[in-house]
């Protein structure tokens, strides 16, 4: 298993430890076997099982904007006031659970927040 540092998210200030989080998420989104840890200075470490031994802090990148890339690729919120119908919703809904799995939920869990 690979494990990479990311020095500049510090678990110990919030807005590191949202970042972290988002990081692991894209990075899962990605590869369900990624892992979050944190180190003994609260700085966040991601875990990979790597069986060919390639990923890197390139690869961690690569593979970071990939994640982001594809959580931002569903459109989230398509109206541009609060006042939305009930059944535009329920559309907006429906389509949120139809696109969902097991390992992909963000946009139903999203719908669900709403």
């Amino acid at each position: 298993m690979t494990q990479l540092r990311l020095p500049g998210l510090d678990g110990r200030n919030l807005l590191g430890f949202l970042a972290s989080l988002g990081a692991f998420r894209a990075l899962a989104h990605q590869n369900p076997e990624v892992a979050l840890s944190w180190g003994t200075d609260y700085r966040a470490v991601v875990h990979c099982p790597d069986a060919a031994g390639v990923w890197n802090e390139e690869a961690l990148l690569d593979d970071l904007e990939t994640g982001l890339q594809r959580l931002a690729d569903a459109e989230r919120f398509p109206w541009k006031d609060l006042t939305v119908k009930a059944e535009e919703f329920r559309q907006y809904a429906e389509g949120a659970l139809q696109s969902s799995s097991f390992r992909c939920r963000h946009w139903i869990d999203f719908a669900a927040g709403l």
